[in-house]
């Protein structure tokens, strides 16, 4: 097995610590990728480090760590936007959105529609008009986003096309982010409707 592999691995092991809500662990093990990276590639303007700060980031965001959650995501983005130019790709809008997500947990709602529309543009050149559940959850944040600085009607649209790209994504199972979807919207509905 080589370092990229283990790399891979222990960034694996990480995003499962943090799903467990092991925000520690899930550091530890995402440094010590990020270790294991920097020994096979030298240089962190490797692609690989894009996907490593974006997880640190995603880890800091969890705990609530805005201004350190931003700094690993801008590094990410900015090496992100430098190795892949103009190319559309996964990691870079993820960054976006991720930048979004900090700057709407901090009120800053204008700025993380910014960076969230670049992210939605992004999955549009990469997916059209196709159904993916990432598209799904950039609009349920940009839903958010509006409704919090009061523009109910743009938030209820966001919100509906989340719930509409969820179902063309899931159907009629009972996905669990289709479950908080239309929980969202439902609720949203009636929060609107008095």
């Amino acid at each position: 097995m080589n370092h990229s592999d283990i790399a891979s691995s222990y960034n694996t092991i990480g995003s499962v610590y943090r799903a467990k809500g092991e925000y520690e662990k899930a550091l530890e093990f995402h440094q010590i990728s990020m270790a294991s990276q920097r020994s096979s590639y030298g240089d962190v303007t490797h692609p690989v480090f894009v996907e490593s700060y974006g997880n640190i980031s995603f880890v800091y965001l969890s705990q609530e760590e805005y201004g350190k959650a931003l700094q690993c995501v801008q590094r990410a983005l900015t090496i992100g936007l430098s190795v892949y130019k103009n190319e559309n790709n996964s990691h870079v809008y993820s960054c976006y959105s991720c930048v979004g997500a900090v700057y709407e947990s901090k009120g800053n709602y204008e700025t993380a529609l910014e960076y969230l529309n670049n992210s939605l543009a992004i999955q549009r050149a990469m997916y059209g008009n196709s159904n993916h559940p990432d598209i799904a959850q950039t609009y349920s944040m940009l839903a958010m986003c509006y409704h919090y600085p009061g523009d109910r009607r743009k938030a209820l649209e966001c919100f509906e096309k989340s719930v509409e790209i969820g179902n063309g994504v899931y159907g009629d199972v009972n996905h669990p982010d289709m479950v908080t979807l239309s929980d969202s919207l439902s609720l949203y509905s009636v929060y609107e409707s008095q």
